[in-house]
């Protein structure tokens, strides 16, 4: 989970360097508990972009925003690209030079070669990222397919604003109007166009064929997922799918630890532990019982859902 800002102009230069980076220090500020391992910004004659970061793929050199090989290209996202690493030797393959692992920095690269059709090209559910292109003044905004990742705006006058939560933006007193960024869409020079639209399959008509799609499909869907030299964690109800969840995900990451939301005697409790015992994760001895306590600090509370900008109906991250 990390947070974005950022402060875009089109047509004309922002006359106040002062003003872009306190807009971007107070922004950032708001949202520490994002990502408190990196806090970084770039300020340009058009705007600024900035970034906290919760390091997840090039832990050591991905500090965000990043850039590309001639350093005109600016890029900061919230999120990750599942399938960055095909697109890098794409990428490489048609003499772009890479400083990173970060799939943040393929992003960069990514506009430089394709402009607004990049958006077609990535293979992820989850994110939200914003890029400037100093040479041709462009600007370049996206929202991933679901609104998995969150994302607001504002405009004011000639001037867009960008926030992973609404609390950056709201704290500005010119700020009169702010807008959820919608999902699956993208925002090129203040003009939106809806990338992606989900489309319902026809009726199946081969079952057999179905069922080895959808196992497919699972399985592929877990697998990038856990891409990742990091450790994994599973939620296991007991039910199918967080079942089916941690079975893939032990074939394909080597730490996996299963969490049981512990209340004796109830069937999904019982069934979660009968899962662990045939499973690796508790070959490993790697699960843990979590024993809830039925009476919340409200301090916790209330801390946890200033945190979601859109309150506990919200899936944002």
């Amino acid at each position: 989970m990390c947070g974005i800002t950022a402060i875009l102009e089109k047509s004309f230069r922002l006359k106040n360097g002062r003003d872009k980076e306190e807009f971007i220090k107070k922004s950032l500020d708001k949202i520490k508990h994002r990502g408190t391992s990196i806090y970084e910004y770039r300020i340009f004659d058009n705007g600024a972009i900035g970034a906290n970061r919760l390091p997840i793929v090039d832990r050591e050199n991905g500090q965000q925003p990043l850039l590309n090989e001639d350093n005109t290209i600016f890029a900061a996202q919230n999120g990750e690209i599942f399938n960055y690493k095909k697109l890098k030797k794409e990428l490489e393959d048609k003499g772009h030079k890479f400083k990173t692992d970060s799939d943040t920095e393929v992003l960069a690269h990514l506009y430089e070669e394709y402009g607004e059709e990049m958006i077609y090209k990535l293979d992820s559910e989850m994110f939200a990222f914003v890029i400037y292109d100093i040479k041709k003044n462009n600007f370049f905004v996206a929202r991933d397919p679901f609104g998995v990742k969150p994302l607001f705006y504002a405009k004011e006058g000639k001037t867009h604003y960008f926030g992973s939560e609404l609390k950056q933006l709201a704290q500005f007193d010119f700020i009169k109007e702010i807008k959820i960024f919608p999902k699956g869409h993208y925002m090129r020079n203040g003009k939106l166009k809806e990338y992606y639209k989900l489309k319902y399959s026809n009726k199946i008509k081969n079952l057999d064929y179905a069922k080895t799609k959808l196992t497919e499909l699972i399985v592929e869907a877990v697998k990038k997922r856990v891409d990742t030299d990091l450790p994994i964690a599973v939620l296991l109800s007991g039910g199918v799918d967080s079942s089916l969840v941690m079975e893939i995900a032990t074939r394909f990451h080597k730490d996996v630890t299963a969490f049981i939301l512990g209340i004796p005697g109830s069937s999904d409790y019982e069934a979660s532990m009968r899962l662990c015992k045939d499973n690796k994760a508790s070959r490993q001895n790697n699960f843990h019982i979590l024993h809830p306590i039925f009476t919340p600090s409200l301090p916790d509370t209330q801390s946890q859902n200033f945190h979601r900008s859109l309150g506990y109906g919200s899936n944002f991250a």
